[in-house]
C-alpha cells in the first residue's frame, strides 16, 4: 500500500510523492518514494498499451458480433427448451388437479406432487424472466473497446477522481518496486488485448481473411469476452465507463459518435 504526501521545497514549490504506507512503522521500508508525475507517466504507458488501434477497432467489433450471434442462437435454443419444460410442468399440474378432483389420489400425495411441480414452474419462469431482462451486450462491447482507445487521453486530462476511476476500472494488482510500476490489466481488458495480439497485422487490410488457426484462437477470445460482458462484474464496470464518457465527451460529440 502507498500513501500520498505533499512536500514543499525551499522555494515554495509543492510536490506530491507516493511512498510506502508503513514506512514509519517498525523497520524502515527500503523502497524509495516516487513523484506523482513520474508515476502517472508509467500509468499512461500502461493505458496506451491497452488501446485498440482505430483501424483494428471495427474488425474487433465484427468478430465480437459474430461470436455474439452464435451465443444468441444458443440462447434461443435454451429459451425454447425452458418454455417446453414449463408447458410440460403446467400440463402435469392440471392433470394432477384432475386426479384429485376425481378422488384418484390421496391428499398427502396430491399436496407433495403439487408443491414439487409448483416449485419447478416457479424456477423455470424465473429463468425465462432472467433471459428476457438480459442486456443487449453488443453495445457494451463497443463501449468497452472505445473506452480502451480513449482511456489514456482521458487520464491525461482528468482530475484525481477521474484518474483513480480509470486505473481502478482497467487495472489489477498494482505494485511498486524500485520506483517501477507493475500493473496487470483487469478483465475483460486483458482478454481484448490478447485478442488483438493474436491477429495478424495484414488482417486489417484483408478484413477477416485469417488462417484457421488464428480464427480458432480469435473465436475463443471472443467467446470469453462475450461471457464476461454478461457477468455481474462487468455490470459494475459499464456505469463507470459511461460516467467517464459523460465527463469527457460533450453531448454533440457523443451524438456524432
Amino acid at each position: 500500500m502507498v500513501t500520498a504526501e505533499h512536500k514543499t521545497n525551499r522555494y515554495g514549490s509543492r510536490y506530491l510523492y507516493y511512498h510506502c504506507t508503513k514506512r514509519m512503522l517498525g523497520p524502515r521500508c527500503p523502497e524509495q518514494s516516487i513523484e506523482v508525475g513520474e508515476l502517472e507517466q508509467q500509468m499512461l504507458v500502461f493505458l496506451k498499451g491497452l488501446a485498440v488501434h482505430p483501424l483494428i477497432q471495427p474488425w474487433i467489433v465484427q468478430l465480437l458480433a459474430l461470436s455474439e450471434a452464435d451465443r444468441l442462437a444458443a440462447d434461443d435454443a435454451r429459451r425454447t427448451s425452458l418454455q417446453r419444460a414449463l408447458r410440460t410442468v403446467e400440463t402435469e399440474l392440471r392433470e394432477l388437479t384432475g386426479l384429485r378432483t376425481r378422488l384418484l389420489i390421496e391428499d398427502a400425495e396430491f399436496m407433495a406432487d403439487r408443491q414439487r411441480l409448483h416449485s419447478e414452474a416457479v424456477r423455470l419462469r424465473m429463468k425465462l424472466e432472467e433471459d428476457r431482462s438480459g442486456l443487449d451486450r453488443f453495445e457494451p462491447a463497443q463501449e468497452l473497446i472505445s473506452f480502451s482507445l480513449q482511456a489514456a487521453d482521458w487520464f491525461s486530462h482528468g482530475n484525481d477522481e477521474d484518474k483513480r476511476l480509470i486505473i481502478q476500472t482497467v487495472g489489477s494488482n498494482p505494485t511498486l518496486r524500485g520506483k517501477i510500476l507493475s500493473i496487470g490489466a483487469a478483465k475483460p481488458f486483458i482478454d481484448i488485448r490478447d485478442l488483438v495480439a493474436c491477429l495478424p497485422v495484414r488482417g486489417v487490410r484483408d478484413d477477416v481473411r485469417t488462417g484457421r488457426r488464428v480464427q480458432s484462437i480469435a473465436t475463443r477470445h471472443c467467446r470469453s469476452i462475450n461471457q464476461l460482458l454478461r457477468t455481474e462484474q462487468f455490470a459494475k464496470v459499464i456505469p463507470t465507463i459511461l460516467k467517464l464518457k459523460e465527463r469527457f465527451q460533450p453531448p454533440e460529440r457523443r451524438e456524432a459518435a
